[in-house]
């Protein structure tokens, strides 16, 4: 059975950008970027150099995941989002997204989220 290509992306959009690939074809069409293409936008010298990042139109609860990017390449990295017609789902995250801590390791900005330790 052959099922089109539209059709799996449509319902990555309905559903809350689910990340992953469809045949091959990564990115926005699938929700976010992979890890190797989010690299060049990620890299630092010291951990002010960077910022939390939404990976994707929706956030971690919803399909996307927190990272950390270059102050610099923050607005450019959200650029490469077209989120105006994605309908993301509405499940919360405790803590939020973007809660943690941005800091650079190895020459890379890498984001640790915060845990709850009322859980």
């Amino acid at each position: 059975m052959i099922i089109n290509k539209k059709i799996i992306s449509l319902c990555f959009v309905l559903c809350g950008c689910a990340g992953g690939t469809i045949d091959g074809v990564s990115g926005i069409d699938a929700g976010k970027l992979s890890r190797e293409e989010t690299l060049s936008y990620r890299n630092c010298n010291d951990d002010s150099d960077c910022i939390y990042a939404q990976n994707g139109c929706c956030d971690c609860a919803n399909g996307g995941e927190s990272i950390a990017v270059n102050i610099n390449d923050a607005v450019e990295f959200q650029a490469l989002f077209e989120c105006d017609n994605v309908a993301c789902t509405a499940i919360g995250a405790m803590p939020a997204c973007d809660q943690g801590t941005a800091k650079c390791e190895s020459g890379v900005c890498e984001f640790t989220r915060a845990t709850n330790d009322l859980l």
